[in-house]
């Protein structure tokens, strides 16, 4: 019988080693001579490095100690294995996840039909875990049909009428930001502030208000929790399986993070279905589609929960990221800065906040915008999995073949925008010179594209617009030019500038 039992054993161990060898060695090997026959070259597969995991860390973490020159030529910090990579075997290549081939491709051709797929057979992913439980199980991160219920109840709270009815609330957060920094301003001709920070709280504020109808108080302490679930995440990151479990302290307190937020929005979620009248933001929108979706499956208070927690942590920082970025790139360029003033003052005055039909109206201010997303996109990258065999464009892909569309690299080529792809040039998005918008998706294309886009764009437009009609704006020396990806695109060291109140100016000038 002790034979036996060691027979059995032995057996079951050639069997583990031979999968083994099979997953980790065999599978690589035969996929790689696959793709190399279609034109993929790429870094090699290593078993030890998991796959290029460990080599993508580790340029990942060396990006984030470097500073760059005020040029927009920021690959070689915010994607730098596609910057490295990129060079060595040209845009089109292979890499590695672990055991998993990812391929690389920035064919306009292939990227269009890669996101305009809706036939089921190329799901979203998100690579590291922590930030799945940051995001919660919302429409960023499902798919099949759970995505396609989730979207059905969500797409209405983002319609034109409920758009137009946040204007009056984003007005209201917009307004507090100026007479904050308008008081700072009563003491000194100039301040300096950490915009990125002060956008933070007011988008946070935004989506608060004109999402869920919260207490500014209340958005505060959500993103607070929700920071910090991030900050946890960003260190527990790595492409060694099991690595985020090794900190049992970090475990503790993303558990105990965990159930304070779902504390939060279940009481959000809760006070709402308890009232009578709903008010037309996100959640009140997407109780009343639950409703009408209750016969098909609508969502559960859990599914409601989790779409909250999505839309609160996605529309604030992208939001804030966008805003950030625009305003760095009006202190570096004060002649688009001064033309963006003057077409508010011709719009709104010195006085008047927008409306709806004013915002709209606001041309060289979405320029603006459109070019800082370009140069600055929220996302540098999207993913895609093939969940079973299929084909796109001239690429065959086995099943669980992983794709990365290179956002960033796709604006920055000049095939597509020109010789001055790095130039900060918002001219590019007035009418009439739109050539190369078939290749700019920054809230990405097709049926998955950001549903609250629209959204994050009025909230800036209204914003900087005010921000321009009360002030004139500089970046301060102590300025380190650093952005770095986690989620989103974000300054690692934050964008410091200097502002001067215009109100103040003209006052000691009539002296």
């Amino acid at each position: 019988m002790e034979w036996a039992w060691v027979g059995v054993f032995a057996g079951f161990l050639c069997i583990m080693v031979g999968h083994l060898i099979k997953s980790l060695w065999l599978e690589p090997k035969r996929k790689t001579e696959y793709f190399r026959a279609q034109g993929f070259e790429g870094p090699p597969y290593k078993i030890l490095g998991m796959g290029n995991g460990v080599e993508i860390a580790r340029l990942m973490t060396e990006s984030r100690s470097m500073a760059l020159p005020l040029d927009n030529n920021i690959m070689p910090v915010a994607l730098p294995f596609y910057h490295l990579w990129s060079k060595l075997y040209g845009s089109r290549f292979l890499c590695w996840f672990g055991s998993k081939p990812a391929l690389c491709t920035d064919d306009p051709i292939v990227v269009k039909e890669l996101l305009m797929n809706n036939n089921g057979v190329l799901q979203t992913m998100i690579f590291n875990p922590s930030i799945k439980e940051a995001l919660g199980r919302g429409i960023l991160v499902l798919n099949g049909s759970d995505w396609e219920r989730h979207r059905r109840i969500v797409i209405p709270a983002f319609g034109i009428d409920n758009l137009k009815e946040m204007v009056s609330r984003i007005n209201e957060s917009a307004k507090n930001v100026i007479q904050c920094w308008t008081q700072k301003a009563r003491s000194c001709d100039e301040f300096e502030l950490d915009v990125f920070k002060e956008f933070k709280i007011f988008t946070a504020n935004v989506i608060g208000t004109t999402s869920f109808g919260s207490e500014p108080g209340q958005a505060k302490r959500i993103i607070e929790l929700l920071d910090e679930q991030i900050a946890l995440a960003i260190a527990n990151y790595s492409f060694v399986p099991g690595y985020r479990y090794l900190f049992v302290k970090r475990r503790w307190r993303n558990m105990k993070l965990r159930r304070e937020i779902r504390k939060c929005f279940t009481e959000l979620v809760e006070g709402r279905k308890k009232m009578g009248k709903r008010d037309r933001d996100l959640l009140g929108s997407m109780l009343e589609a639950n409703q009408k979706e209750a016969v098909n499956g609508g969502l559960s208070t859990e599914e409601i929960i989790d779409e909250c927690k999505t839309f609160f942590f996605a529309g604030h920082e992208t939001s804030a990221a966008l805003l950030a970025w625009t305003c760095m790139l009006l202190g570096i360029h004060q002649e688009w800065q001064d033309s963006a003033r003057a077409e508010v003052f011709e719009v709104l005055g010195t006085e008047r906040v927008p409306t709806w039909s004013d915002v709209n109206k606001l041309k060289t201010v979405g320029m603006i915008l459109n070019e800082s997303l370009r140069l600055y996109p929220p996302g540098v990258a999207i993913a895609r999995k093939a969940v079973k065999d299929c084909k796109i464009g001239s690429i065959c892909l086995p099943k669980d073949t992983q794709f990365l569309v290179p956002i960033l690299p796709m604006n920055y080529s000049e095939t597509i925008w020109g010789d001055d792809a790095e130039k900060f040039n918002p001219y590019r998005f007035s009418e009439g010179s739109e050539k190369a918008m078939g290749s700019f998706f920054p809230f990405g294309k097709g049926p998955r594209a950001c549903v609250g886009q629209k959204l994050a764009l009025l909230e800036s437009k209204i914003l900087v617009a005010m921000i321009l009609q009360n002030f004139s704006f500089h970046m301060s020396k102590n300025y380190i030019h650093s952005p770095v990806v986690f989620v989103t695109l974000y300054p690692q060291h934050g964008i410091p500038i200097i502002l001067h109140a215009l109100k103040r100016l003209v006052a000691i000038n009539r002296r």
